[in-house]
């Protein structure tokens, strides 16, 4: 994939920024937003992405079988559970932004929720559409018409470092959001553990696909600028594959409570 852009900060706007890791054009800002500076155009992110689905090996692979869409852990029961302690008995309208196949959006459908999706992977977002009778759009989220205050969650399931244009993203989440309605979500942590000690291999880099890297204090500061209360952050080791190091530290768990965890998990409701 060719790199065709050079980007300022995707929330502040401003060009002054340090490099922090040298494997691509991963400079952090003077905000303190770590962010890919030379990167991918759109279209050429999008075009990438209609691989996603048939990568020999991925996690998103289509199901084959029944037992498939019914048991993986895509699902995401623990994100799940925590959707329904904070909206409690209403069940209203949830958007998943980077849907895959739906996995999520099942589970959400069959607890009571209206469900939608966006997924830019069109082999992905039909199979969601034909095969699970769940409305998916192959777009990018602010060129999707919704109407204000129109949904009651909105989830980020290793997607918000993929949004090429995060700040207009986040701009139109608060606008479709009803106030006190739910964004959550979980991303790779740039200050987790596995990331300052692998440096340039740390995998979750992914310059080809992630165009955003976050820490607790972050993302919960882009959230706050765009009207969003972080009302639950936390780190776990989540995803992140323990074989690519050869010793984990016994203190994981230490670690991870203390913001080191590969991924940020959080629960925000739109002020």
């Amino acid at each position: 994939m060719n790199f065709t852009e050079k980007v300022p900060c995707p929330l502040c706007n401003s060009e002054k920024a340090e490099t922090v890791r040298t494997i691509k054009d991963i400079v952090q800002c003077e905000c303190g937003m770590v962010y890919l500076r030379t990167r991918p155009s759109v279209k050429e992110l999008e075009v990438h992405y209609q691989r996603y689905a048939s990568n020999p090996g991925s996690h998103m692979a289509l199901p084959k079988t029944f037992d498939e869409v019914r048991y993986t852990g895509l699902r995401r029961p623990d994100v799940m559970r925590d959707i329904l302690h904070y909206c409690g008995e209403e069940r209203g309208r949830l958007l998943d932004i980077g849907s895959g196949w739906g996995a999520f959006l099942l589970g959400a459908r069959e607890v009571g929720f209206t469900v939608q999706g966006v997924e830019i992977c069109r082999e992905m977002a039909e199979f969601a559409w034909n095969k699970l009778g769940i409305v998916t759009w192959d777009q990018q989220i602010e060129k999707l018409r919704l109407g204000p205050g129109s949904l009651q969650v909105v989830t980020l399931l290793h997607s918000l470092e993929h949004l090429p244009h995060l700040s207009d993203a986040l701009q139109w989440m608060h606008k479709a959001l009803k106030m006190g309605g739910l964004i959550c979500g979980i991303v790779p942590n740039f200050d987790s553990w596995a990331s300052n000690a692998m440096r340039d291999k740390w995998p979750w880099l992914d310059p080809e696909m992630h165009y955003s890297h976050m820490t607790q204090s972050t993302l919960q500061k882009a959230l706050w600028q765009f009207g969003f209360n972080v009302v639950e952050i936390n780190t776990v080791t989540g995803d992140f594959d323990r074989r690519l190091l050869p010793h984990f530290p016994p203190q994981l768990a230490e670690l991870e409570k203390n913001g080191k965890g590969e991924e940020i998990h959080w629960v925000a409701v739109k002020m």
